[in-house]
């Protein structure tokens, strides 16, 4: 799968601005809505998560355990 980060960065920007013009209680329907998603998707996410520890041979301890996403770090985000 190829990901343009160009693209992806330009939809994260557009979304933001949509995000802030919305009132509070939207913007908390959004969250939880995006908080379901993460927890239902939680194995994509780790598998995807897998190929990149995979390939992040050689690089240094600290960086891995910060690329590491398991069912704790989804709870946390969601």
């Amino acid at each position: 799968m190829t990901v343009d980060l160009n693209k992806m960065g330009q939809a994260a920007r557009e979304a933001s601005r949509q995000l802030a013009l919305l009132g509070e209680q939207k913007k908390n329907q959004v969250l939880e809505t995006v908080a379901q998603e993460l927890l239902a998707k939680a194995d994509e996410i780790i598998a995807a998560n897998k190929v990149d520890l995979e390939n992040a041979t050689n690089m240094p301890e600290k960086f891995i355990d910060r690329l590491k996403i398991d069912n704790d770090r989804i709870a946390a985000m969601a």
